[in-house]
């Protein structure tokens, strides 16, 4: 090669090299990714305490590389959280030709506001002044846990009852997250036991613990208002008879409550005078009802009079549940008085009209909702939705489908309804009383009864018709229920609480009711045996109570009434006529009503009243009388000083003073167990219902607190409970 050649290659060979070295350097042509992705998450939502979110969060991913282009990646989408999670982890990871990257997210949501629970004091209770009653309250929270739970008072403290009055009680709860909650509950503060004055008081009760009225009377009706007050009036502790006793009289008007809730008039709350001609054939005076007795007002109205039952009484009351704010009160107050004849009031009471106009059957019956079962063979009506007209119509469009014949178009001749209920009340303006043809003793007793060829009975009808009724979404018939919720489809109810006393409010150690309807009434099919009388065929007192015992169901399996032999707490046989027992109509010591000191049927008075009924303006008048809620026993509310009996008080009592403390040795031990029970933990008869200290000579004095047992070995020794 010559030396020329030579030069020319070495010339070439270096340009080329440093040309490509050159670009090398330079990142023109060849580029080196070492570093992976870059992820980061952006969480929106409102931040509270320890990392916990508070409201609905959401988070977004942003994911680079500037040196290459991303070649995969995942869980790298949007994410919302909108329920509350204890921590729930989000991961995204991405590719790139520099490697991989991963980032995770955790979350933590609580929206939920701590759960305060009151136990004691209950809502709606009634306790007695400078009575010993620890506050028991509780604090749950889910999924952050409770930080704090501060009530009015430190739980086991006592509450305030130190003066008299309607009190709150507030829990203050907090959970990790920052949450707040605040729930109150209310409660009444009875003053401490009164003494008679000169022996007399006013007894003054409703007969029912719940009365039940239609709210729309064009259609059809069941039941008018139709309200029922009895008094009974003790002087100088002796029950007062105007026959043998003259110059005494009794009124009643509106009372407001503690609510400030008042009723004075009904005539604008109802169309029930509207119809009243049609329905009953009586022109009533607006605000006057079938008996003649006015709805309370602040006029007085009187009572009269009942040589039968040896009470005063003002029947047919027809009052609504609306009060004049036009807001619901099915407990309107009304004030009882008695007056001497020189027109002094000597007495008063105040009573409780209950009334419900829950009554509504448009689950089954309302247009295109209903039940298919329940769709006349013609079709719904298809008025307006869900409207009483609606499924009052379709009832009656029903009842014409199912009753169609001759026999059937001739008693609804008779009783002037045409050829068909829907048409009288749809097209010639003549609504239908259902009690004109399907006898119903709410209203016989009056006077308004059904028609002889009717077969069914009102209650038989219905409760045979419904007790294999399936309601839409529901998977046992009515019949199979076997609690009050089977009830309360139709009877008053889940809003009114028409089963709200001492036994509707007991509750075992799980909160599951002790006794529903069905332990008193039975089954549906039970209650509809035509045979059975509807109002009349009731258990009896001494179903349950017997022997220092108390049972729960009052019926035996074949339908019958248990029945025992200890008659202590018995109400009067053959009473209100041969054949039946009823506790409504029964009286026992000197003659004072049952329900006097009792209260009225499914309302009794009680220290357990339910959470979710109003049982304060029932426990009004015992708290009145005696200072506490409890059916009356103290003996000063009618004698002016304590008897000294061992077995001559209501149901066989002794006093409850001192003087029994001092002076009851002589008692038999048979004598005690009706009420003491029979074993060392007492019976629930002896539970002393207020707080009260006694001298039990050389073992000093003896405290018991309210709601505990009474037993021998409170003071004597002898074997713990």
């Amino acid at each position: 090669m010559t030396k020329e050649k030579f030069g020319f290659y070495r010339y070439v060979a270096v340009s080329i090299l440093t040309l490509g070295l050159g670009a090398c350097f330079s990142g023109q042509a060849l580029a080196l990714d070492v570093t992976p992705p870059v992820i980061k998450a952006t969480v929106n939502g409102t931040l509270g305490a320890g990392g916990w979110y508070t409201s609905n969060v959401s988070v977004t991913w942003a994911v680079s590389d500037a040196e290459s282009a991303i070649t995969s990646k995942s869980g790298c989408g949007n994410k919302s959280v909108t329920t509350d999670t204890s921590g729930i982890t989000y991961t995204c990871r991405a590719t790139s030709s520099g490697g991989t990257a991963s980032q995770s997210v955790t979350i933590k949501r609580d929206t939920t506001p701590p759960l305060a629970t009151i136990t004691i004091p209950a809502s709606g209770a009634t306790y007695t002044q400078n009575q010993a009653i620890k506050a028991s309250y509780s604090c749950t929270d889910s999924p952050s846990g409770v930080a704090t739970c501060a009530g009015t008072v430190a739980n086991g403290a006592n509450i305030d009852v130190s003066t008299a009055g309607t009190k709150s009680f507030t829990v203050k709860a907090s959970d990790q997250a920052g949450n707040l909650t605040n729930t109150s509950i209310s409660y009444t503060v009875g003053s401490a036991p009164v003494a008679s004055v000169n022996g007399t008081h006013l007894f003054a009760w409703n007969d029912l613990g719940m009365h039940c009225a239609d709210s729309d009377f064009s259609i059809f009706t069941l039941l008018p208002p139709f309200n029922d007050l009895n008094a009974q009036l003790v002087v100088n502790g002796k029950l007062i008879n105007p026959t043998t006793n003259p110059g005494y009289k009794l009124t009643y008007n509106s009372k407001a409550d503690a609510t400030g809730s008042v009723n004075t008039s009904s005539q604008y709350k109802t169309n029930f005078w509207n119809y009243d001609q049609a329905l009953f054939g009586v022109n009533l005076t607006p605000d006057v009802g079938l008996t003649g007795n006015p709805t309370p007002s602040y006029t007085p109205a009187p009572l009269t009079w009942d040589a039968t039952y040896n009470w005063f009484e003002a029947s047919g009351i027809p009052i609504t549940p609306i009060d004049d704010n036009m807001n619901a009160n099915y407990f309107p107050m009304i004030k009882v008085k008695a007056l001497d004849s020189s027109g002094k009031v000597i007495a008063s009471s105040t009573a409780v009209l209950p009334v419900s106009s829950e009554i509504n059957c448009n689950t089954c019956h309302a247009s295109v909702t209903g039940s298919a079962a329940a769709k006349p063979a013609a079709g719904w009506v298809n008025l307006a939705p869900n409207s009483e007209e609606d499924w009052r119509l379709n009832i009656l469009r029903l009842h014409d489908q199912k009753n169609v014949g001759a026999t059937y178009t001739t008693l609804l001749t008779q009783k002037g309804y045409g050829t068909s209920l829907e048409t009288s009340a749809r097209n010639n303006g003549k609504p239908v009383l259902c009690d004109s043809c399907h006898n119903s003793n709410a209203l016989a007793v009056w006077g308004i009864k059904g028609m002889p060829g009717v077969v069914s009975n009102m209650t038989a009808a219905m409760h045979n018709r419904h007790a294999n009724v399936t309601l839409p979404g529901a998977s046992q018939t009515l019949n199979s229920i076997a609690t009050r919720d089977s009830c309360y489809n139709c009877h008053p109810g889940k809003k009114t609480q028409c089963l709200r006393g001492a036994m509707g409010n007991a509750v075992d150690t799980n909160g599951k009711h002790t006794m529903e309807c069905q332990a008193c009434h039975g089954s549906m099919t039970t209650v509809g045996n035509k045979a059975r009388e509807g109002w009349f065929d009731m258990p009896t007192c001494q179903s349950c109570h017997h022997d220092g015992t108390r049972e729960t169901v009052a019926i035996n399996p074949d339908g019958t009434f248990k029945s025992w032999a200890d008659t202590r707490f018995a109400s009067n046989p053959d009473t209100p006529a041969k054949g039946w027992t009823l506790f409504r109509y029964s009286k026992g010591h000197s003659n004072v009503q049952c329900e006097a000191c009792h209260n009225s049927t499914h309302a009794e008075f009680t220290d357990k009243p339910s959470a979710n009924g109003n049982q304060v303006n029932d426990n009004r008048a015992a708290i009145n009388a005696q200072g506490y809620a409890a059916a009356i026993r103290e003996c000063t509310v009618c004698h002016t000083t304590m008897p000294n009996t061992v077995t001559g008080g209501p149901h066989g009592m002794h006093n409850l003073g001192q003087t029994w403390i001092s002076s009851h040795q002589g008692a038999s031990k048979a004598t005690c167990n009706s009420c003491h029970g029979t074993t060392s933990s007492g019976s629930p008869l002896a539970v002393i219902k207020i707080s009260k200290t006694f001298n039990i000579g050389e073992l000093g004095t003896k405290t018991f607190a309210a709601n505990e047992r009474v037993t021998c070995w409170s003071c004597h020794n002898g074997p713990n409970p």
